[in-house]
């Protein structure tokens, strides 16, 4: 497989400078306009850091099957082989990466573009935290948990803006900068750090709040550097009491 990838598209992710390159029309009318990966298109060029410019091709469609089940993708003077659907290059030092999938399928393309921007950008100082994300006056409280939605819904009716529906993204510089992922319509950033809470159901109406040691968020890894503070909520039935205590937590900060 070899294709000329003449379609191209601006996506400065995370706040950094990257440029898609690919033979799909239609993937680049997807990210241009549907947004799939968050509003990151739209970020006003003074926020986008300056540097080398990162390079991300994907190849859909096409490939040939070498002996033992193997596929085999050409890419100019590049070949790859693997035994999957899709065979992934990265270079991070350089910001370069390349994908070859054998589909035409633009779900599989969003989700590695998706995959290569997250790699390649902790070759630039980001790390990514896996949470929710609402925000008051600038600062930034993470919520971690499952089923969370419906206290998400509450918050923002009682006036904290949604920061991030699934992902927090981490820059690592003087200050700390914090991006969210454009779900609450506009990308944000804040200068950070952030509060964590992590949330769990509990039985009854009331919920309950007491602070967690530093120790308790081991499995954020890097990402733990960036929080002032971290609480475990047990949430109740009553969730306007339970973003009460968000909205608490957001003012103590």
């Amino acid at each position: 497989m070899s294709s000329r990838l003449e379609h191209t598209c601006w996506l400065p992710l995370f706040g950094l400078p990257l440029r898609m390159y690919t033979n799909s029309a239609a993937l680049v009318e997807l990210l241009e306009t549907q947004h799939p990966l968050g509003e990151w298109a739209n970020l006003n060029v003074v926020q986008v850091e300056s540097g080398p410019t990162i390079e991300i091709e994907v190849v859909l469609g096409g490939h040939a099957r070498c002996a033992r089940g193997m596929q085999l993708f050409v890419h100019g003077p590049i070949m790859l082989g693997g035994d999957g659907e899709r065979v992934i290059l990265t270079e991070v030092e350089r910001g370069y990466a390349l994908a070859c999938i054998a589909t035409e399928s633009l779900d599989a393309a969003l989700e590695v573009i998706w995959e290569m921007g997250m790699l390649l950008s902790q070759g630039r100082g980001r790390v990514a935290m896996q949470a929710a994300a609402l925000v008051s006056e600038d600062m930034v409280v993470c919520l971690i948990g499952n089923q969370i939605n419906p206290l998400i819904q509450i918050c923002t009716e009682h006036g904290l803006r949604l920061f991030s529906q699934r992902v927090v993204h981490i820059r690592y510089s003087d200050p700390i900068q914090i991006w969210g992922d454009g779900a609450g319509g506009d990308l944000l950033v804040s200068t950070g750090p952030v509060v964590v809470c992590l949330v769990e159901s509990g039985a009854g109406r009331a919920s309950q709040i007491s602070n967690l040691p530093t120790s308790a968020l081991e499995e954020l890894g890097i990402a733990a550097k960036a929080v002032r503070a971290a609480y475990w909520l047990r949430a109740g039935s009553d969730l306007e009491l339970t973003a009460a205590l968000v909205e608490h937590v957001l003012m103590d900060a």
